[in-house]
């Protein structure tokens, strides 16, 4: 029964963690993020520890508005202007993501992400108005060192967009958008 008042004493009390995953936890919302922004992922910057490169909160009450939110606010205190995750997962959580929302993520991340796993489920896949747009501001420039990528369930994005990805990504090793 992890909430996300939990959150904020693991960020304070793990100052070198580097991978966490709440995976189901249904008590989870934005608000949990943003504790883990400010407590885990800027302070961690600042101490000079290292920083949260896994990040998984598929499953939970989190919204693509909250993991962008905890992003800028990670960004907003930290003078490089980049978050360096390197696994970003959100998987059935329910989450609305769009093109405004995919451009935020994109400007926010470092080159330095390997995995995205944004599947949603059948139930929620209709909330998801990604298009080429969205999935260009992604894999915007030379940055892009994409490993896995998994857009299951996203419904509005074209042939092309999914052509841009795998060239954009020469590392790329999985890729799935099944339901699309």
């Amino acid at each position: 029964r992890l909430t996300d008042s939990a959150l904020r004493i693991i960020a304070s009390r793990c100052p070198f963690l580097s991978s966490l995953c709440v995976r189901g936890c249904r008590r989870i919302t934005d608000a949990g993020l943003l504790h883990l922004s400010s407590l885990l992922i800027v302070d961690k910057f600042y101490n000079g520890k290292g920083s949260l490169v896994e990040l998984d909160v598929g499953m939970t009450r989190a919204k693509a508005t909250g993991i962008v939110a905890m992003l800028n606010l990670a960004v907003s205190k930290f003078s490089g202007g980049k978050v360096d995750l390197k696994v970003l997962a959100c998987a059935g959580s329910g989450q609305s993501w769009d093109d405004g929302l995919m451009m935020m993520l994109g400007d926010r991340l470092s080159g330095k992400i390997k995995c995205i796993n944004f599947a949603c489920s059948n139930n929620f896949a209709g909330n998801n108005t990604v298009t080429d747009d969205g999935i260009r501001a992604l894999m915007a420039g030379d940055k892009c060192c994409l490993e896995e990528v998994c857009l299951t369930g996203f419904k509005r994005f074209s042939g092309e967009a999914v052509v841009r990805i795998l060239e954009a990504s020469a590392k790329i090793v999985k890729f799935e958008v099944g339901f699309c």
